[in-house]
């Protein structure tokens, strides 16, 4: 079986169209450490795709979906009504829908909004019941280059994660001039191990204190507003020469 990735401008109208079942899907995947780790207390996406993931402007933000192509080899569908299914229910059927993968036979696919002299490139209907992995790039300022920053990325397969971050960076480097890619994690869910094996390097830590009412005071952080958690924290900031 094979895949491919899907890639998208977020100011597509199958990005902008879509918006309540990607906030689904980002919140079942990030949902994982925030129930292990007991830090973070409110959703991924609490307001809106583009408010919560900093993604500006959308004609320069990117997101790729990495698709099973291949019918299911089992009738199992990922639920979308209540009660959906959480993270661990999610990856288990996509298992059973697709037990033998080859995330290395890669199909690349692109939108109109990347592309204009492609088509228009329909999201699958179910998405759930196909996708694999998800995840964004939006740019980054710094003064050493051009960069992106990666956001909203989940992965519900094995192998998928790894392959949608490394497509993201390929069409980074390869179609927009990009010389750097940078991450910013919670410290506390423990991520800065996986990305060293996806050959990132540490920059440095931002404590990241609780204002008085609770909330996360983001004034010295690039995070959002509206974010609640148990206690303070540390982001870990690395970064990739691409």
């Amino acid at each position: 079986m094979s895949v491919s990735v899907q890639i998208y401008k977020f100011s597509s109208p199958q990005v902008v169209n879509n918006e309540s079942l990607l906030t689904r899907v980002l919140n079942r995947g990030y949902d994982l450490p925030r129930f292990k780790y007991n830090v973070i207390t409110t959703p991924r996406i609490k307001n809106s795709l583009v408010e919560d993931l900093g993604v500006s402007p959308l004609q320069d933000s990117y997101v790729f979906f990495c698709i099973a192509n291949d019918e299911p080899t089992e009738d199992k569908h990922i639920g979308c009504d209540e009660p959906l299914d959480d993270y661990e229910q999610t990856t288990e059927k996509l298992k059973l829908r697709y037990p033998h993968i080859a995330v290395n036979d890669v199909q690349r696919c692109y939108d109109n909004s990347v592309d204009e002299t492609r088509s228009d490139l329909p999201l699958p209907k179910p998405l759930e019941d196909r996708l694999l992995s998800m995840a964004a790039l939006k740019p980054h300022h710094t003064e050493s280059g051009q960069a992106f920053e990666v956001t909203g990325f989940v992965s519900f397969y094995k192998g998928a994660g790894s392959l949608v971050i490394r497509e993201a960076e390929q069409f980074a480097a390869k179609f927009l001039g990009a010389s750097q890619i940078w991450v910013t994690a919670i410290k506390e869910h423990q991520l800065r191990e996986m990305y060293e094996k996806w050959g990132y390097n540490f920059v440095e830590h931002i404590y990241v204190p609780l204002a008085s009412n609770g909330e996360v005071d983001n004034s010295g952080s690039s995070l959002e507003n509206d974010i609640g958690a148990t206690r303070p924290f540390y982001l870990e900031v690395m970064m990739k020469s691409v």
